[in-house]
């Protein structure tokens, strides 16, 4: 801004259209009947923990933890 001189600034607005009312009707409703299975439970287990795993950097050699 300086003085005496016009303010300019852009302004940006979203505009919704405006939707007339829509008619529908439901005839019929399908209900889907899977199985799931074990190996299903195993292959999501699976993606899961590799989306999920998390390495850590260590100074010191590889070490066997049981238990």
């Amino acid at each position: 801004m300086a003085p005496d001189q016009p303010l300019e600034f852009v302004a940006s607005f979203e505009v919704l259209p405006e939707i007339e009312k829509v008619k529908h009707e439901i005839k019929s409703i399908e209900k889907l009947v899977v199985e799931v299975t074990d190996a299903d439970i195993q292959t999501v287990i699976k993606q899961l923990l590799k989306q999920y795993t998390r390495w850590n950097i260590v100074n010191r050699s590889a070490q066997n933890k049981t238990g």
